[in-house]
């Protein structure tokens, strides 16, 4: 955060010192009856702070916002989306198929519960099957521990029981 600040800073301290040193040309063509040349500089330092305007409108606004979506991701908040360039459309995309990943981890860890739960049931079920099951209902209910902990965007993690474990503004649930 402290670099983000002292970059930003740097741009625009670049900038002022460019418009102000144009501007003080400008002012001393002015005085000393150069009308061409103030004409001139007047029009470059419009160019230059059209052109700082549109590198940081075009470029450095949507790279940094691309930047911070990133950062949500990493911290496992995949409810943003990037500015629409073609970084964005890729992080956009790498968001999206981390989401399908960790719903068909969600999925299959669903159906492997009810299957464990099923067998359990059954009547004809040795004792170190049991145990295994135990172990691997453990280890499923770890796996969906972990997928709610994560941020999804427009979708909501539903149970058997219809108990919603993301109350984001989606409405995905296992049994769709």
């Amino acid at each position: 955060m402290r670099d983000e600040k002292r970059r930003k800073a740097i741009l625009a301290g670049w900038c002022l010192a460019m418009t102000a040193g144009l501007a003080g040309l400008f002012c001393a063509a002015c005085a000393a009856g150069y009308v061409a040349f103030s004409i001139l500089l007047f029009l470059l330092l419009a160019v230059f702070v059209a052109g700082a305007a549109a590198f940081y409108m075009g470029w450095f606004r949507p790279v940094h916002r691309t930047l911070a979506v990133v950062k949500e991701m990493a911290d496992g908040c995949f409810g943003s989306t990037a500015p629409d360039t073609d970084l964005g459309e890729a992080v956009n995309q790498v968001s999206v198929n981390t989401q399908e990943a960790f719903l068909l981890v969600w999925n299959h860890g669903a159906d492997a519960a009810r299957a464990a739960e099923k067998a359990r049931a059954s009547a004809n079920v040795a004792a170190e099957v049991l145990e295994a099951l135990e172990g691997v209902e453990k280890a499923l209910s770890g796996i969906r521990e972990v997928i709610t902990s994560f941020g999804f965007y427009g979708v909501r993690l539903g149970d058997s029981e219809g108990a919603c474990h993301d109350p984001g503004p989606g409405v995905f649930s296992e049994h769709e």
